[in-house]
């Protein structure tokens, strides 16, 4: 069987202040946790925004230097059509290498 304690009113009077306390502290350390927490979420809220602006820039920059280079390469070939007019010529150099051949055996 557990042993009861009993309280003398004076007992419980200061127990009643030390919660009360307790329960002040607890509050003002919530408060002053809470504040620092808003703190940092605004510092965050900040980097994101700054974040997101600097990538918005990027992207504006950027597209704004492709489309500059993209006028710029008006009326150049692009790597596949060069690669396919060489093709081409190859072709028809080694068609006219064996038609002279051809021809010079004739002869």
């Amino acid at each position: 069987m557990l042993a009861q304690v009993a309280y003398s009113p004076r007992k419980r009077s200061a127990l009643g202040w030390i919660q009360s306390l307790d329960l002040k502290n607890s509050k003002r350390q919530a408060t002053s946790a809470q504040t620092a927490l808003s703190g940092d979420l605004d510092v965050l809220k900040r980097t994101v925004t700054s974040e997101v602006n600097q990538a918005s820039e990027y992207r504006r920059t950027t597209t704004e230097a492709l489309s500059r280079m993209t006028g710029q390469m008006n009326g150049f070939a692009t790597k596949s059509e060069v690669k396919q007019d060489i093709d081409g010529l190859t072709q028809t150099f080694a068609k006219n290498e064996g038609r002279r051949a051809e021809l010079l055996s004739k002869l």
